[in-house]
């Protein structure tokens, strides 16, 4: 049951400057508000205070239409979302970024919440009952004949279903409209595959960065030192943007690196270990530096910075040539190429590729690998970030343990032969020899065919032996009876 009331308070005066309470005969004066009050419990059976009115009926009249609501809210006849329904659909985004930003790091969303932004005026979505998936699909397909790739369009429709998820869990809408959408395949619209550069790629990659000029704010020592940190440690490069002198402990053993949650993609604290070369340099580096301050100030664009130093390098590497015909063949070489005639790419980020595939082609263990990548799953570190040449193949092949033979493989016969050559129609012997043969003939080819099928057999022998299945010939499906 409703309550209605009117509030008290004690009549205060200005007294120098203060506020203090009018006092009849050592008494304080009480007085009452003009305004009634209704308190009443809301369809969650929380105690609400509303402001009534000055007239008594009419607010008590407005607290049993607060009562009503509340039963009809409670019984589920009322929507209890039509006021998040009403509120402009920006507003919400607003809020939507206030929470991502308190759980996420800050590169992720400042990439999020524009994609979102661009959708909903794309759309012109005003509210939340605006909220259409034709609508959202159709300008996510309106995307590529802008010239945006299968991957980027993911992204948009990830970013967006993101934000209706969290208004579905924060109790602002009942579902999520979109939920069914799916993304488009991008195995059929690859335009930014990376690939890992190979040693000398790196070495001649660092010596032009150093002696190059400054690009984008950066010297050359600078992107020099940049390179080696990223290709000895995998970091991406909104993690190399975050450390500062303090990221680093030069004194332990090994020497670690710490990345902290707010700028990690998985949002925890990361260490990872350094190389004792790579600690001892950054050491130097770093020397003088004060402790908060940035130790690299990364250009937003870092992919133009390796693609120029690439370029650098791989003009001096041609200039290196000792003939024509050598200066044509590193021409049109992929070595030091920010694209290759594949479509793959070197941009920053395959640095971090670099150190994966490294990291595997050195023999480390997969699943250390994976830890060290950071990777949530090892497909994602095996399949994507590693990168395995055709000399590796090759040298992995000769790497197979060699099996020896006791008698030299001969070509298989079939056991049944037909009467008749399929070619000449000749009548065959058993053994496969033309009966119109000379005998001279004859019998020099049924000795070294009878020689072949004996030394088949022992081949077979020897295969059963040592517990492996000799092949079996004729048959469509072929499977062991043991």
């Amino acid at each position: 049951m409703a309550r209605i009331f009117k509030q008290k308070y004690h009549q205060k005066r200005k007294v120098d400057g203060e506020y203090q309470r009018v006092l009849v005969n050592g008494k304080p004066v009480v007085k009452e508000a003009k305004r009634w009050y209704i308190e009443y419990r809301d369809h969650n059976g929380v105690v609400q205070r509303v402001p009534g009115h000055v007239d008594k009926e009419s607010t008590r009249q407005l607290a049993a239409k607060l009562e009503r609501e509340a039963a009809r809210r409670q019984s589920g006849l009322i929507d209890h979302f039509n006021e998040h329904r009403q509120r402009p659909l920006l507003e919400h985004l607003e809020d939507y970024q206030a929470a991502l930003s308190a759980s996420s790091a800050e590169s992720h969303v400042i990439t999020t919440i524009p994609r979102i932004r661009k959708i909903i005026e794309g759309c012109k979505f005003a509210t939340w009952s605006d909220l259409s998936a034709s609508a959202v699909k159709k300008f996510i397909d309106n995307l590529k004949a802008a010239g945006v790739g299968e991957q980027t369009r993911n992204y948009y429709l990830t970013a967006f279903k993101g934000f209706c998820n969290w208004m579905v869990r924060d109790k602002r809408a009942p579902e999520n409209p979109i939920s069914h959408l799916k993304g488009g395949n991008v195995k059929k619209d690859r335009r930014h595959d990376r690939r890992a550069l190979t040693i000398e790629e790196l070495v001649r990659l660092i010596a032009a960065a150093e002696t190059g000029p400054v690009r984008l704010g950066m010297c050359g020592r600078d992107r020099a030192v940049l390179y080696c940190l990223a290709v000895g440690t995998g970091l991406r490069v909104g993690e190399l943007r975050s450390l500062t002198p303090a990221s680093f402990d030069f004194h332990s053993e090994p020497p670690m690196v710490t990345i902290r949650a707010a700028y990690a993609k998985n949002g925890r604290d990361d260490i990872i270990p350094l190389q004792v070369d790579l600690a001892r340099y950054l050491a130097e580096y770093t020397l003088g530096m004060d402790e908060h301050s940035p130790v690299f100030t990364i250009p937003i664009k870092s992919a133009k910075l390796i693609r120029d130093d690439l370029a650098d390098a791989r003009q001096k590497w041609i200039e290196e040539s000792h003939n024509e015909r050598e200066r044509d063949e590193r021409s049109r070489s992929d070595f030091l190429a920010y694209r290759d005639h594949a479509g793959l790419v070197a941009d920053f980020h395959s640095l971090r590729h670099t150190f994966i595939s490294n990291l595997v082609a050195s023999g480390v263990n997969p699943k250390t690998a994976q830890m060290l990548a950071r990777h949530s799953t090892i497909t994602l570190t095996m399949d994507r970030y590693t990168h395995i040449d055709q000399s590796e193949r090759v040298r992995a092949i000769q790497q197979l343990p060699r099996i020896q033979m006791t008698n030299t493989p001969v070509r298989c016969l079939p056991e049944c032969l037909p009467e008749k050559s399929a070619d000449q129609g000749e009548t065959l012997s058993p053994v496969g020899i033309p009966l119109g043969m000379n005998q001279q003939n004859r019998e020099v080819r049924e000795q070294v065919l009878l020689a072949e099928k004996d030394a088949e057999l022992s081949f077979i022998e020897t295969l059963v032996r040592a517990g492996v299945e000799p092949a079996t010939h004729g048959f469509s499906v072929r499977c062991s009876t043991n």
